[in-house]
């Protein structure tokens, strides 16, 4: 899991990616 953002933009869209990487 990549944490470079801030937790305010991975709470949006960020958010949805991030979890078709893990």
């Amino acid at each position: 899991m990549k944490q470079n953002y801030t937790n305010t933009d991975s709470r949006t869209e960020k958010s949805a990616q991030d979890r078709r990487d893990c």
